[in-house]
């Protein structure tokens, strides 16, 4: 019996390349494979929906071309409405879509401004089948 077997890719699409990752979360992030980092886009204030329905079809393919190489996870974290739109479409497509899970350990002043915020990172969340 031939078996292809096909090479596993975790494409992270977030603000925070893979090399910045905690040795914790790139442990958790190997079972998904090869990570290759796809930097989130700037996403305007002045974006209307159709904006981000436009864009989100255009990293939409870049990711569809991705599939190519492999069997693809896609960790995505960013602008909300831009997210749930890329998500929705990566999920139609049977791409497994993964967020990344973190305690907030936030400091604040006195004036209630964060003077810092630290994310530790805990494990991987799938986003849930439309």
């Amino acid at each position: 019996m031939n078996c292809v077997c096909k090479k596993r890719i975790l494409v992270n699409f977030s603000n925070h390349p893979y090399s910045c990752w905690k040795e914790n979360q790139k442990e958790a992030a190997r079972k998904y494979g090869e990570c290759f980092d796809l930097p989130f886009p700037d996403i305007a204030p002045s974006f209307d929906e159709a904006d981000i329905e436009q864009l989100s079809e255009q990293y939409l393919s870049k990711i569809l071309e991705m599939r190519k190489l492999g069997i693809v996870t896609v960790h995505i974290m960013g602008e909300f409405t831009f997210c749930y739109s890329v998500v929705r479409k990566l999920l139609i497509n049977d791409i497994v879509c993964i967020a990344s899970c973190a305690k907030r350990d936030v400091e604040y002043m006195e004036n209630g401004d964060i003077k810092q915020a630290i994310f530790n990172f805990e494990r991987f969340r799938r986003y849930a089948k439309i």
